[in-house]
């Protein structure tokens, strides 16, 4: 298991585009967890999201997390609790920008859920067994590839 925090971009401009992704995706919970541990023994107050993002919130919630400023960024990832916050903003009052990224997210859990059932099959095909079960084992793995083609092909096609 990785730390989430290790997938960060070393560019602050990359920083909203990689923090979007991580608002839709799975690994918020973690992410929170990993800020929290960082900078629960700071001195300093976290922020709300209100006092982060001010008038930008709408904004925010209707372009993304591009239109904030870098110290702004910085101040996002030094209060935890504010991701939770800017998490509800964005699934309740965001509009159609985080629709497309909450629906490019999912295809890209389902693209990788099926990479991990052909290397799984892969996998079992590469350890032996008789030839039926070796035959069978091709079929699905082709299967899975084809599966796997096919949702790459749509999320691609599906693409504004």
């Amino acid at each position: 298991m990785s730390l989430v925090l290790s997938t960060i971009p070393e560019q602050p401009a990359d920083w909203p585009e990689w923090l979007e992704q991580e608002l839709v995706g799975q690994r918020l919970a973690e992410l929170i967890a990993e800020l929290q541990t960082i900078h629960g023994a700071t001195a300093e107050a976290p922020l709300s999201l209100s006092q982060i993002c001010g008038d930008q919130l709408a904004d925010v919630a209707e372009r993304g997390l591009q239109v904030l400023s870098p110290q702004q960024m910085q101040q996002l990832l030094k209060s935890p609790a504010a991701l939770l916050e800017l998490q509800e903003h964005v699934l309740i009052e965001g509009g159609a920008y985080w629709l497309t990224k909450s629906q490019q997210q999912q295809a890209d859990w389902q693209q990788h859920d099926a990479w991990e059932a052909v290397a799984a099959q892969v996998s079992q095909a590469g350890r032996g067994g008789n030839a039926g079960t070796s035959r069978r084992s091709t079929l699905m793995v082709l299967a899975g590839l084809a599966a796997a083609l096919v949702l790459g092909l749509t999320v691609w096609l599906s693409q504004p």
